[in-house]
């Protein structure tokens, strides 16, 4: 037991150390930020609810150490956030807190986590603190970005945010080395980072070119069906012509046949009336015949008288007077008459 800030902790944790990740060589050993959280008088960067007491909050943490140090990194890194949002104020550096926490979801392969965990995170002033901060917070997002792309090689809306992780990885790893130019780890991250995004920027230009082909594709293929209904609106006009022109002529040629049997009808009652009249003349033409006919039934008679003589030749006047008139009607409609229709 050992007094810190003048409460007793349990040192256990502390003393022995905790273990770091065999693939992360680069991490800051726990121990050293424990140091700085306990040795620290800073007051707490953020707004607490103050949730628990300080009894409360000293024990949640030698409980978080505990999970870190059995590799339990998921529970301590929920454990280490809690702790920052719900210690009482001026308790803990949330600072080295949130390092904690992000260091703890980086172990536990949650890269989001992790990433959210460092988001507004204040510097410390230790520079191998704020070292610590830049590894992780490049591998969170270099690990994000890695992912995103293979999802981006299937799916082409993953590309802009694969493209954001690695761009976020660089500027993390680039600041990294600005701290310590000789970090191998940082050098050779950044270096992977690089390929990382020429490889989303290819496969960005190569959708690129793929929507652009895409799009003259479409483009054509509106053409082509704007110029086939253009032709079969030019068919089908040309077909409503000619059957206008088809249905005018049979209305024409109806029309006509329609006279034509009106003339014949007329011709023919003409004729037919013109064959009575010409019946009726011939009966009524030779006077003596009918004279003779109706002797040759009657006794003989005496002489015409004077006014009986004056009628019969006016009957003879009248009929040749038809006759001629009825004549030339039959020439009158034998002359061919053009038509004006």
């Amino acid at each position: 037991m050992s007094k810190i800030n003048g409460r007793t902790v349990s040192s256990r944790p502390i003393v022995s150390g905790l273990k770091t990740s065999r693939r992360k060589k680069s991490v800051v050993p726990l121990i050293g930020v424990l140091t700085l959280l306990f040795c620290t008088a800073l007051p707490a960067q953020e707004v607490t609810s103050e949730s628990m007491t300080w009894r409360e909050a000293w024990s949640q943490l030698d409980e978080a150490i505990s999970l870190y140090d059995e590799e339990k990194f998921e529970e301590a890194g929920s454990l280490f956030r809690k702790l920052r949002e719900e210690a009482p104020a001026g308790e803990f550096d949330v600072d080295v807190l949130r390092l904690l926490e992000g260091t703890s979801f980086w172990k536990a392969e949650k890269p989001e986590e992790a990433r959210k965990s460092l988001e507004g995170y204040e510097e410390l002033e230790q520079i191998r603190f704020r070292m610590q901060k830049r590894v992780i917070e490049g591998d969170a997002n270099f690990s994000l970005g890695e992912s995103t792309y293979n999802e981006a090689t299937k799916d082409p809306s993953k590309i802009k945010p694969a493209k954001k992780y690695a761009e976020s990885a660089k500027g993390a790893f680039e600041s990294a080395l600005k701290i310590d130019p000789g970090d191998d780890y940082s050098l050779t991250k950044l270096e992977k980072t690089l390929n990382l995004i020429k490889k989303i920027e290819e496969l960005e230009e190569e959708q690129e070119n793929q929507d652009q082909e895409n799009e003259d594709q479409e483009d054509s293929e509106e053409q082509d069906q704007s110029q086939e209904q253009q032709q079969d609106q030019d068919q089908q006009s040309e077909e409503d012509q000619q059957e206008q022109v088809s249905q005018d002529q049979q209305d024409q040629n109806q029309e006509d046949q329609q006279q034509q049997d009106a003339q014949d009808q007329e011709k023919g009652e003409d004729e037919e009336q013109d064959s009575q009249q010409d019946s009726q003349s011939d009966q009524q033409s030779d006077p003596s015949d009918m004279t003779q006919g109706e002797d040759s039934n009657q006794e003989p008679t005496e002489d015409y008288s004077e006014e009986q003589a004056q009628q019969l030749l006016d009957t003879y006047d009248e009929q040749e007077r038809r006759q001629r008139r009825q004549f030339l009607q039959r020439q009158s409609r034998s002359i061919p008459v053009e038509k004006d229709w």
